[in-house]
């Protein structure tokens, strides 16, 4: 196995998962886990939503990731959720930690131990292990 040097795989927590892969919906608006300008604290900011906003219902979206080709990939928005009026920060919180925790969206890869999102999965192994295993996309 042949192994690249300027090569860096990256572990994303799930904190780092929740700000690029999970979006929250209410009122019509989606509101991303971060700013433009920088990422931000997953629990601060649900924290700070829950106690400014009152939706009659909260959706909880998952990037999932599709290839329209070799190089090109995309995102698409996928609800796998709706939380009931009132549901405080905990409930959220909980949700999104299950969201985590399907198989649909996110893989732990058999190689490196890593979570990632199925779109960079071939399988159980992460696209980063098959490229460090000699396959090429």
């Amino acid at each position: 196995m042949t192994q690249h040097p300027t090569k860096i795989k990256h572990n994303m927590t799930n904190d780092e998962l929740t700000t690029d892969f999970i979006r929250i919906k209410t009122n019509k608006k989606a509101l991303p886990l971060q700013t433009p300008n920088h990422a931000i604290d997953p629990s601060s900011f649900l924290m700070h939503w829950v106690e400014s906003w009152s939706p009659a219902e909260i959706e909880v979206f998952v990037g999932q990731i599709t290839w329209r080709g070799p190089h090109t990939s995309s995102r698409k928005w996928v609800k796998v959720a709706c939380l009931p009026e009132g549901a405080d920060q905990k409930r959220i919180k909980k949700e999104i930690r299950r969201v985590l925790n399907l198989k649909t969206y996110f893989k732990v890869c058999d190689v490196c131990g890593k979570k990632k999102p199925t779109g960079w999965m071939g399988g159980y192994t992460c696209h980063s292990c098959m490229e460090d295993q000699g396959a090429v996309f």
